[in-house]
């Protein structure tokens, strides 16, 4: 009897149980590597390398040296002055109008120093873009140095035996100027050359990086990892 009811009775069927295997667990996204490459940003300030310091000092005795040229054109101008008035006239004249060219040649000339002081203080801190606007201005100083150069050569030479004598300290401040121009020449040549070396190359490049780091707007945007979640078996 019992049997017939046990055998009568529908067998329960047995249903799949969904289990959550290992591929159908929520799983993470991972998160983009946006930050491998700040992993080497500096934490600290990088520490200025010796050319780029080179470079900074070389541009500071660029302004230097144009502070003694001014100066020097000044001392000529004074001894110049003197014999002019002695002598009137002409002379005179011709001193007022070499006046007004050296009071002319002196506004760029100060603007140079502003510039070589401003620019180099920018390379001391490691801006690239600085370097670049420094490297224009030394090419453009190289073209007035032998400009200037060329036209105190000339003064110098067209002055005859007599004159020399009238103006001894006009003589001796042209050629020291002739001095000045050289050594500011070779300064020029020699920022162009320190400013894109291998060592200021690593200083520059290092300053950009720390100076991302330090912006919180410049850093990349973290991106949440959203869970995956799995889908219900597709029913035959």
């Amino acid at each position: 009897m019992s049997e017939n009811i046990t055998s009568g009775q529908e067998k329960p069927q047995n249903f799949p149980s969904v289990q959550q295997t290992s591929s159908q667990q929520p799983m993470m996204q991972p998160a983009p590597t946006a930050y491998a490459a700040a992993a080497s940003i500096p934490a600290t300030r990088p520490k200025i390398t010796a050319l780029a310091m080179t470079a900074f000092i070389v541009s500071l005795a660029c302004a230097l040296l144009r502070l003694v040229e001014f100066g020097t054109m000044r001392s000529a101008m004074s001894s110049l002055q003197t014999v002019a008035a002695m002598n009137g006239g002409q002379s005179l004249r011709n001193y007022n109008t070499l006046e007004s060219f050296v009071s002319f040649i002196s506004l760029p000339l100060f603007l140079s120093i502003i510039l070589y002081i401003l620019f180099g203080v920018f390379i001391y801190r490691g801006y690239n873009w600085s370097r670049i606007v420094m490297t224009v201005i030394a090419v453009l100083a190289l073209a007035g140095i032998v400009l200037h150069t060329f036209i105190t050569s000339a003064a110098l030479s067209g002055m005859n035996e007599e004159r020399l004598s009238l103006a001894p300290g006009f003589t001796s401040s042209l050629s020291t100027l002739i001095v000045i121009y050289v050594v500011l020449f070779i300064a020029n040549v020699a920022l162009i050359v320190f400013l894109w070396l291998p060592g200021s190359n690593r200083f520059m490049r290092d300053s950009k990086a720390y100076r991302l780091a330090q912006n919180p707007m410049a850093q990349p945007t973290a991106v949440q990892a959203q869970p995956v979640q799995p889908q219900a078996p597709h029913q035959n």
